[in-house]
């Protein structure tokens, strides 16, 4: 897939279709059922897991996770890109140090303003998912 943007062309690996509901995410016995999988549609792009690697659990709010990152213009864009194709859609992702999927819904992308280190990008970004089930063993 290519997005183009002002001048500048950006190429995307296009997401996996999920057919099937994925061997190793964990969804709450409740909520598990056809229904559920048909709305699982996204699962977190392999370039943005190093995004994910400080996300951590809000301490007010259950089942809501949030990682402040600094991203480039280009993962701006592209992060954009993914949350508009995952919204009102369950995302499958990995926490830090769990080798089990979780799902949850992405929230937009926040923009906090300058990044904390200019070199490594143009904008601080909160990124955040709410409805995740992360009762791991």
């Amino acid at each position: 897939m290519i997005q183009h943007y002002h001048s500048e062309v950006i190429r995307l690996e296009p997401l996996p279709k999920v057919d099937s509901f994925p061997q190793n995410c964990r969804i709450s016995p409740p909520a598990f059922g056809e229904e559920l999988v048909e709305r699982i549609s996204n699962i977190w792009p392999r370039q943005f897991e190093h995004l994910l690697e400080g996300v951590s659990a809000c301490p007010r709010v259950a089942g809501c996770w949030s990682v402040e990152v600094d991203l480039s213009e280009t993962e701006i864009k592209e992060l954009n890109l993914f949350e508009g194709s995952a919204r009102h859609r369950q995302v499958c992702f990995r926490l830090p140090g769990e080798q089990e999927l979780v799902t949850g819904q992405m929230n937009p992308p926040l923009g906090l303003g300058a990044p904390t280190d200019p070199s490594r990008g143009v904008a601080r970004v909160r990124i955040s998912f709410h409805g995740v089930d992360a009762n791991l063993p």
